[in-house]
């Protein structure tokens, strides 16, 4: 059987430590000059998927369909050997009139050629009434942010692969916005032989 080398299992490691332990969706001061550029896309941290909910998001290393393109993109490898594409549809119905809607399709490439994803995820809150500088009141307004993806993932022995384009856009009253992001992940069979541990990925 083969063995992943140990620089590849301790560059794992070492992103995940790497990684922000302090993320969460709203600041511990939301309403201060504290809280400016920390809720950037908070859309985009609402869980997708009745499966990834039960689990209390905890999807990473099991995403293994087309809602792998929310969760770890390298996900869509595991539908390689399949070879079934897939559709899914999710709507989060939220608190006074706000939703969070996304929809993901994936399709194996014939001939082992790997997965190709696409996906749109979809927030908007109920009307909200405008006020000017002086606080008189002005227009109301239907803000709404949207994020569509383009993924592609491959299956290279025991480990998946996968990336992702990601274009992002939101809208507040008058005013919008645009970014990109890229989204890569890798999910590994077996790491170790130890049994069901905590390096078995």
């Amino acid at each position: 059987m083969r063995r992943l080398p140990v620089q590849i299992v301790l560059f794992g490691l070492s992103l995940a430590l790497a990684s922000r332990s302090d993320a969460r969706i709203f600041p511990d001061s939301p309403f201060s000059t504290k809280a400016a550029g920390t809720t950037g896309v908070s859309f985009l941290k609402l869980p997708s998927g009745a499966r990834a909910q039960a689990l209390a998001t905890a999807m990473m290393a099991g995403a293994d369909d087309s809602e792998a393109i929310f969760w770890n993109p390298a996900g869509l490898a595991r539908m390689e050997a399949a070879g079934s594409p897939e559709l899914s549809f999710s709507l989060n119905s939220m608190l006074e009139s706000a939703y969070a809607a996304n929809t993901a399709y994936a399709l194996p490439l014939s001939g082992g050629r790997g997965v190709l994803g696409v996906s749109l995820v979809y927030f908007s809150q109920s009307e909200i009434k405008g006020f000017d500088t002086r606080g008189d009141s002005a227009s109301s307004f239907t803000p709404n942010d949207l994020a569509l993806s383009t993924v592609y993932a491959k299956k290279i022995g025991p480990v998946g692969i996968g990336a992702g384009l990601k274009l992002i856009r939101s809208d507040i009253g008058d005013e919008a916005g645009s970014t990109f992001a890229l989204d890569l992940g890798v999910q590994a069979e077996r790491v170790t032989d130890i049994g069901q541990g905590a390096l078995d990925l």
